[in-house]
């Protein structure tokens, strides 16, 4: 079998993968028969030695090749490499072999690709629409053994949005977690830990860019399932802080294997930092850090409720 994955939805070209590497063989003998190669850095003779190898005490074996079609993307660019001959080869693919081409975004218009799909199998896997990553949820905790709570969805929706990987991720938590086997709304409350952070990281992001009522949107969210417009602009301000920093500290050449001691943070919200300060101008940031403070002193006056101050707030961010 010969095949093309492609698209944007990385995670579900994963999950087809590993139906098909859980197929081939025995689990003792399934990674000495799961060969996984970077079309990028590729050799004819990576190709022919994998592809053309038998499988081990086992039917099957699959080579995975990742951003290799590509690259070649015309006859022209196929022909002038060392890979002019690899449409013949490939229909020499012995039958014991799973050979699949793995693409990120691919032009359909792509030479090579057109002429293998005239012969084998090609997939896209586009990123699902809001109704089918809503039933794509149901569907995986039914998987599970389990059920969701239909307002548990649009929350994991809401603040999680179309990354089908971290939503899986969570998924599996709250599979340990939930009793009764059904998961809640105040289950997702409690154990998707990271919730608030990635709202905040959304919020201050679409805010800086511009883009005031998306980030009205998310502001929402946070109010409706319980945080308060205080908590959230302390929030606000805490990611702020932190991005300030971390825009100090690359200024002053400090090594980025530093940044998590001096920030006091780790993993996700560390990368998500360092990504939205390289964005963003230390003078705006600045600015904005002013605007906060301003807020605050709204409030403490009695010159504007604390709801309104974080609408306003939200907008002079946006201008």
């Amino acid at each position: 079998m010969i095949s093309v994955f492609y698209g944007k939805n990385d995670f579900g070209i994963d999950v087809e993968i590993n139906k098909i590497r859980l197929s081939i063989a025995p689990e003792e003998v399934r990674d000495v028969n799961s060969v996984h190669l970077n079309g990028d850095s590729m050799t004819k003779s990576d190709f022919l030695s994998s592809v053309f190898t038998v499988p081990f005490m086992s039917n099957k074996r699959v080579v995975i090749i990742s951003n290799f079609i590509t690259k070649l993307n015309s006859k022209k660019s196929l022909n002038a490499s060392e890979w002019v001959d690899l449409l013949e080869k490939l229909d020499e693919v012995p039958p014991t072999t799973d050979l699949l081409f793995r693409e990120a975004d691919l032009d359909k218009n792509n030479y090579l690709f057109r002429k293998i799909s005239e012969s084998h199998d090609s997939r896209d896997f586009p990123l699902l629409r809001p109704y089918e990553l809503k039933e794509w949820i149901k569907d995986r905790v039914a998987g599970m053994g389990m059920t969701i709570e239909s307002e548990a969805v649009n929350l994991m929706v809401d603040f999680i949005g179309s990354d089908l990987r971290t939503i899986d991720s969570e998924l599996k938590k709250l599979s340990l977690y939930s009793e009764q086997g059904v998961i809640t709304v105040d289950d997702i409350q409690i154990m998707v830990a990271y919730v608030k952070d990635q709202s905040i990281f959304k919020l201050v992001d679409f805010a800086i860019e511009g883009k005031n009522d998306e980030a009205l949107k998310i502001s929402q969210i946070l109010l409706d399932y319980g945080s308060s417009p205080n908590m959230i602009v302390r929030m606000i301000q805490r990611q702020l802080r932190l991005l300030l920093i971390a825009s100090d500290l690359r200024n002053r050449h400090v090594k980025v294997s530093e940044f998590s001691q001096r920030l006091s943070i780790s993993g996700y919200p560390l990368q998500k930092t360092l990504e939205m300060e390289k964005r963003f101008d230390f003078s705006r940031l600045l600015k904005i850090y002013g605007l906060i403070l301003k807020s605050d002193i709204r409030v403490r006056s009695g010159l504007m409720s604390d709801s309104s101050s974080l609408d306003l707030l939200i907008a002079e961010m946006s201008s």
